[in-house]
This record gives C-alpha cells, structure tokens and sequence, in this order.
C-alpha cells in the first residue's frame, strides 16, 4: 500500500514496446539498473510500467535494440499537478473539498449498538449524547473509558460495555447481567392444583407431597401437590409443617384446532413499470430531488437507504433515499388441493408456535383434510405435553385430616412455618360404636401411605367394614364392629407391610386386600411382589400381583403341564410367557413355541390377504407384542431368525415332536377336544406346556365342545399336571375390569338361575299331569 503511494506521489509512465528484440531491450534495462513493474502481454505489445528518471535511461537501449517505445499513459502527482496548474478555480475547489472532509471526519456520525437486548438502543444512545457522545460531536476529547463508566452508572442490566473510536462510527458493545429470578414467597403455605384436565406425564418435586404420579387421570382443580409435609413418627409426635409446594408438572393434554382454506384468491403479478423518487438527508434535513409524479393505480413501495461513507470506518452525515414503487395488477386464481394443504400446514404451524410456544412438546400431530364448497378445511388434532401445576391458597384437606394429636381441637402453631395437628373429635356420638382397636407397629410415613392419596384407601377400608380410621399418637386407632374392626386391622397391617418395602398401596391393591382379608394364604399376600419372573428389555421387573398368580407361577416352576383359566386380565398369557422367556434365557429350553388357535372373536373375517405369516398374523398379534416388550425388538427378531422362537397358529403342530421347549398355547378355550388331545401329545423330552384359557369368552360355534375343559376334567388329578384358576380378584388390569367382570358374571349367574327356575317349572308341570293321568 505504501509503495503504491509512494509511486504515485512520484509520478510514473506505462509503457509499450513492440519489436522482435523486446528480451534484449528488457536485459539491457536491467543491467543499466532500471525498475519495470506488472509486465504483461496484451497482444503483440508488450507492457509495464516505469518511474520517470527510470523512464529517461530507456532511450538508449530502445534505439541500440531497433523496438519502438511508446508511452501508453502517465499516471501520479506530478503529472495531475501539470494537467491542472492552469485550473486554479478547480483546484481550489478539491482543496475545500479536502479540507471539508477532514473537517467532517473529525465528528462522529454514527453511534451503532450491539449486544443489546433488554435496554434499549435508544436509552444508550440518549445516555451517550448527555456525556458528550452523539452523532454531530466532535470525537477529540471524548473519552470512551468515561462513556462506558457513564452506561454502567445508569443500566443496572448491564455487566460490561465497550465504547470504541473507529473513524467517524462509535461502536458499542455491552453484555447485559442475567436476568434476576423473581423474588418468591415462600413464607405463605400453598398447594399445587391441575390447571386443567390431562394425564400426568411426569413429576419433579421440590418440596411439597405429591398426590399423582404419571400416568394418572386428573381434572381441573384436582390436588396434584399438597403443600404439607408430615414428620415425626414412632415415639415422636406427629408434626405438619405447611409449606409453599414447588415442582414442575406436566401433563398430556389433547386439542383440536380447525382452519378454512378458501380455493379461490387473487394474486399480484408485477408488470414491470416502475418509478423512482431520489431524495437526501444531510445533517437530519430532507431534500426531495425529483419528486416524480406516480401514475398507478395499484403499486407497492420499497425504500432503500444508503449512507454515504469513506471505507466502512468513515460514514458521513448524508444519506441516499431512494423510493421504488413497482406497478401491478390483480389477477384472479385457485389453489389446488396440495397447494391448499400446504397453506393449511404452514397456518397450522404457525398457530402451534403461537399457541404453546417453546414450553410444550408436540409428542404427536394428525391432521384431516375435506372439502367444504369452495373451502378446505383442515382439522388439526394434537397431543401436547405441557405444564399444567397452577398455585393455590393451601387447604386443609387430604389424608392428613387423619393425622391427629390428643391435645384439643385447634391448630397450635409453633415456630413460623411449623404447626402440630390437634385431635378432632369423631363426628356423632363414639359411645354407639361396639369396639375399638389401637394399632400402633405401623409408622407414620407408613400410616399416610396407607391411607392414600386424598384418603382413597382408608374410605374404601371404612366403607368395606363400616368402621372408623384415626391416627393418633403414632398409631390407628379402629372403631366400630368387632368382626369388621378385625379385618380392617388385618388389612391396614398388610398395606403397612407394602409400604415398608416401598410399594405405595394404591386403590386397586387395596381393594384386592380387602377382599383376600381371611382367605387362604392371605398372611403372605405383602409377599406377592417378591418373586421376579422376568425382567423386560426396559428393565421392568415383572412380579405376580396376586396370591393366585403367585401360585400360578409356582405351578408352573413345579409342574410339566399347567392349565391356567381364568377371566380376561388375569394374566394368564403375560406370566406365562414370562416364565418361558426367562428359562429361554437361562438356557433351561433350546426353544420357545408359542400357538394359539387362528379363531375369529364372533365374526367372519373372510380370507385374509398375504403369505403364510401375514396371514397368521392377525391371529397371533398379542403375543409379539410380549414378545418385543419382553426381549427387545433387535433379540427378538434375531432369535426368531434363527429359529429359536417359533409363533404358528394350533393346526401346524400336527405330526410334530416338541423336545427341550416351552410351549405356550394360549386362547385353548378355543380348541376342540380333538385339537387339544393333539397339542398335548406333541409334548417331548425336556419340555413344559403351559395351556391358558378363558372359558366365559369361547368362540366355537354352538355345537362344538371347548377341549380345554374337556381337559382339565380329564386330566386334573395327573401327577405333573397342574390347574390355576383364577378369578376376578386377580384382575391387575385397570380397576374398571374387574367390575366388568364381575358385572358379566352376576348376569351369567342371574340367566343360570332363570334356566334352572324354568327347567323346575317345567318338571312340576309334567309331574302334574303325570298324577291326573
């Protein structure tokens, strides 16, 4: 840069040579010491250039060479000094300019604003300017140390800053503080309350007692955090302190969101015509240069601002304003169905965007299109996981109005924060209530699990045995009928036994507790939990949940053929297969066969299309699902490759031998006699079978026998066979079921008992005539 400068203030000449000895004239430069520079040879010249003393020592060696030397241009001071020396006016005139430039390069003309985000570029720039830093200040005696000190002093939001001179522009840089978390108060007790109805997704709890867990079914204004939190226990009283519950909940939760698309619309289609309009603003003042005359009737403006500068340091107080206004016509038009679906999409998202922001998780989105006239309609339909715990005021209620002292019937409030539930009296009169027993090996945190979220579990308790449940003095006290206060003793005591290992008693276990009070094995019912069967490819340990699926899973650990029936949730399959896996996986079995008869459940499917396997499929579908769940995908079908699981439909078992396997032959309610005589004597050395079935949902036609219980009439006293009957007490699907099941069974009972009613009826009347006769 400094040797072009040097150059032209210098003076120098570009050259042209032309001749057959141009080698030889350029050798002869050299040696006389003459400098060329940016040789080139455009055509059959060639040229360079050189300074003028330079230039003078070429004379002699372009006539010794014979070449012709021509000068092509002059170019530097001297010769723009010779050019203008007689232009005195003009030459006045660029020194003004000079000098008015240096004069203008001496203020600053832009203050730009970087890293700024919640303090305004207009406040830093106000700020500077009372400092002495603004556009139109003189930049000598500006101190940018002082300017930055001045920002610091007035944005409490800003952490650091950097004012920097860069010609006639003043850069400024600053790095704002993170944001303050606003102040809570967590002096004052509150709950956390559902926002509104969902399914709990997931819970983080900070402080508080959490009443749901995922998975659950809430309402608006159901309790899904209570803000009392209960210690003590023991020998220790009871304490509640109430606190400001914290925790971050979210929720599944379903919308709808529905959008028109009309088909029609107009579009713009620019002709082309176009008027510009050139104004300046100099120093804040507006100059309308042309101000043309626009003669459209339809056009838009784009405006384009440019400010004049010397290199990207040096703006200059002017700027260029240019207006376009671009011509066009409207023109009628119609969406196609895709382009109407692509513009229903983008609204959609758009309204997702708007609607939830970045704090919910779109976990799934479907969306219908149909034609309405000359619309599209579109219909959105979302799952969305977003937070929906909303603060409330806290209340008194849920299980803790159980937890009770024997002082008074008041609140005593001790230290802030802290307060000691006072009994309250039993509502009505206590003297009517013919026992009462204390049970006191429960502990505390046992005892409010016990009971439940909202008390779920103490009213089922209650309302099975029409008795009273209080806690008091560290332990629960029973009221009521001696027989009842009996068994809701036993009850709490094997709920308590859940808990201490951890297994929160919910209102299902509950209810299955109450109803095994004084049965058969019911003082191991806490143990039901302990005996892994399998452990699925999530790590899900799977467990019986019963006392009689404890014993269907020993019987099949000690028999060689078991048959398991029972009414549908039972889990008769799922433990079954369970058990065949983990012996498959232990390597106790080289194979794994699992069948079920292909029987359609009460109506015609007609044929199915495919190959064997699609065909089957249908059929066999509950027990892939397992199958996955269980072992994986990736095992799964490795194993299924190898041909170490086999799942096949009843009527390819014919003819075959099952040595070293575990069969599972599931859905036998639906095999004749004849199709279960076959499957049980396909049976070969070193494998098990296990038969499950339920015989209230048989789908054979009307004249056709159910072989599984031909079976286990037939074969229920051979040793090595075993038979689980489950009931509905051992239903561990949703609470509903169960109800269902025994709702169906009370109407098979109350038909059973008409026929029998009218088979007597019948009977009598021909005894009647029988004696007349």
């Amino acid at each position: 840069m400094f040797s072009a400068l040097w150059r032209f203030i210098r003076g120098y000449v570009i050259l042209e040579v032309r001749g057959a000895s141009v080698e030889r004239f350029l050798s002869q430069a050299g040696r006389r010491g003459v400098t060329l520079w940016d040789l080139a040879r455009p055509g059959s010249a060639t040229r360079f250039r050189a300074s003028i003393p330079d230039f003078k020592k070429l004379t002699d060696p372009a006539r010794k060479t014979g070449i012709k030397l021509r000068i092509a241009g002059r170019v530097g001071l001297p010769f723009v000094i010779r050019r203008y020396r007689k232009r005195k006016p003009l030459v006045i005139g660029a020194v003004l300019f000079a000098a008015a430039l240096f004069a203008m390069s001496s203020f600053v003309w832009l203050v730009r604003v970087n890293g700024n985000r919640r303090v305004s570029a207009e406040d830093i720039t106000a700020c500077l300017a009372e400092y002495g830093l603004g556009v139109g200040k003189l930049k000598y005696g500006i101190d940018p140390r002082g300017a930055e000190a001045a920002l610091l002093r007035r944005f409490p939001d800003i952490s650091w800053v950097s004012v920097r001179m860069r010609g006639t522009r003043a850069d400024v840089t600053l790095t704002e503080t993170i944001p303050k978390a606003p102040d809570i108060d967590r002096s004052t007790p509150s709950d956390i309350v559902a926002g509104a109805d969902c399914v709990i997704e997931s819970i983080a709890l900070s402080l508080g007692t959490p009443l749901v867990k995922p998975g659950d079914i809430v309402r608006k204004g159901d309790k899904l955090v209570d803000g009392a939190v209960v210690s003590g226990g023991d020998e220790a009283p009871l304490v509640t302190r109430y606190v400001r519950a914290t925790a971050d909940i979210r929720g599944r939760r379903y919308y709808k969101m529905s959008f028109f698309v009309p088909l029609s619309r107009n579009i713009k289609k620019y002709t082309g015509n176009t008027v510009s309009d050139y104004s300046i603003i100099a120093f804040g003042n507006e100059i309308n240069l042309l101000a043309p005359k626009i003669g459209f009737q339809d056009f838009d403006t784009v405006i384009k601002r440019t400010q004049l500068n010397f290199g990207a340091d040096y703006p200059l107080p002017v700027i260029v304003r240019q207006t376009i206004s671009r011509e066009y016509i409207v023109l009628p038009a119609r969406y196609s169905d895709a382009e109407a679906e692509d513009v229903a999409e983008a609204a959609i998202t758009a309204a997702i965007l708007q609607t939830f922001g970045v704090s919910a998780d779109i976990i799934e989105k479907r969306v219908e299109y149909s034609r309405d006239g000359e619309k599209l309609r579109a219909e959105a339909y979302l799952t969305v996981v977003e937070p929906v715990g909303a603060e409330e005021p806290r209340g008194t209620s849920g299980f803790l109005s159980y937890v009770t002292d024997i002082a008074g019937d008041e609140l005593s409030q001790g230290k802030e924060g802290d307060s000691r539930l006072r009994p309250r009296e039993l509502e009505g009169d206590s003297r009517g209530l013919r026992h009462e027993s204390v049970i006191t090996d429960i502990s505390a945190g046992d005892a409010a699990a016990v009971f439940g979220r909202f008390d779920e579990n103490a009213k089922l308790i209650e309302s099975a045995f029409g008795v009273r449940l209080v806690s008091r003095d560290g332990g629960i006290t029973v009221s009521g009928g001696e027989a009842g206060a009996e068994k809701a003793s036993a009850v709490l005591r094997a709920l308590s036994r859940f808990a201490a290992k951890g297994e929160a008693p919910d209102a299902q276990r509950t209810a299955y507790v109450i109803e095994s009070v004084g049965g058969e094995g019911f003082e191991d019912i806490a143990s039901v939990g302990d005996d892994v069967v399998c452990v699925s490819s999530s790590g899900k340990p799977v467990r019986p949940k019963t006392l009689g699926q404890k014993r269907y899973v020993r019987q099949i650990r000690e028999k060689t053929v078991v048959f398991s029936v029972g009414p549908a949730g039972t889990g008769k399959t799922y433990l079954a297969m369970a058990a065949a896996i983990t012996a498959f996986k232990r390597g106790e079995a080289a194979r794994l066969i699992l069948t079920r008869p292909a029987i359609e459940a009460g109506e015609k499917l007609g044929f199915l299309p495919g190959d064997l396997q699609q065909k089957v499929d249908p059929y066999l579908r509950p027990l892939f699902d397992i199958l996955h769940e269980m072992m994986g995908a990736e095992t799964f079908a490795r194993n299924m490759e190898k041909g170490s699981i086999e799942v096949a439909p009843l009527a390819y078992m014919r003819g075959r031998t099952l040595d070293n396997a575990w069969i599972v032959l599931d859905e036998a309610q639906n095999t004749t006699p004849e199709q279960m005589k076959m499957f049980l004597t396909r049976l070969g050395h070193g494998s098990k079978a296990i038969i499950t079935g339920d015989l209230t949902q048989v789908d054979l036609p009307g004249d056709k026998r159910s072989g599984l219980s031909e079976a286990i009439r037939i074969l229920r006293d051979i040793e090595g066979i075993g038979v689980s009957e489950l009931t509905n007490s051992d239903v561990a699907r949703h609470p509903l079921v169960q109800k269902i099941v025994k709702a169906y069974e009370k109407e098979e009972g109350r038909r059973a008992f008409k026929a029998i009613r009218r088979g007597a009826v019948r009977a009598n009347a021909k005894n009647s005539k029988r004696k007349e006769n």
